[in-house]
């Protein structure tokens, strides 16, 4: 589920500023979108929001996981809990820079779980939150790692989705 496509001018500008533009304060009005619109699509209480984890080093550069942001603002605006139930074991090349050839490999194994989040995890419907789903490769990562710590469904809620204009000029 996403709130719109990355091409659009205004919600792109917004998730530039959000991710590279220091503008932390954009996540909570975007996450409260998100959560509203997951909320009215059938998210419930029962699920639980996930939130796709940065490296150690890029939450440092950064200053803030803008991921971890979305996720709070949502579940607040849909009653759903969030987990940090994924850790970053390796920095990988950002998915939408140019040169990223093979998304797919790029994330392969960068993912695990937290250590104890199995209970909690198990026999639960799972959200994994981001701020732009481009290839799918992030999410189909986290996915597996989800669903193997017990998850049993698992969803992805994003701010925007990369149209075939994003694709195209990744080399897609």
């Amino acid at each position: 589920m996403a709130l719109g496509d990355y091409e659009s001018g205004e919600l792109r500008e917004w998730l530039l500023a959000l991710k590279h533009g220091h503008r932390r304060d954009i996540a909570e009005p975007l996450g409260q979108l998100l959560g509203e619109q997951f909320a009215k699509s059938g998210g419930s209480g029962d699920d639980l929001l996930v939130p796709v984890p940065l490296h150690f080093m890029r939450r440092f550069e950064r200053g803030y996981d803008q991921a971890w942001l979305l996720a709070i603002a949502a579940a607040e605006a849909s009653g759903a809990s969030v987990l940090q139930a994924l850790r970053r074991t390796r920095s990988t090349t950002p998915q939408g820079s140019e040169g990223a050839v093979s998304r797919s490999a790029n994330v392969r194994a960068a993912f695990e779980g937290k250590r104890r989040v199995d209970d909690l995890l198990a026999g639960r419907t799972v959200w994994l939150v981001d701020d732009v789903l481009t290839s799918g490769a992030t999410a189909a990562e986290c996915t597996r790692v989800l669903r193997r710590l017990g998850a049993e469904t698992a969803g992805v809620l994003v701010v925007a989705r990369a149209g075939a204009e994003s694709l195209k000029r990744a080399g897609f």
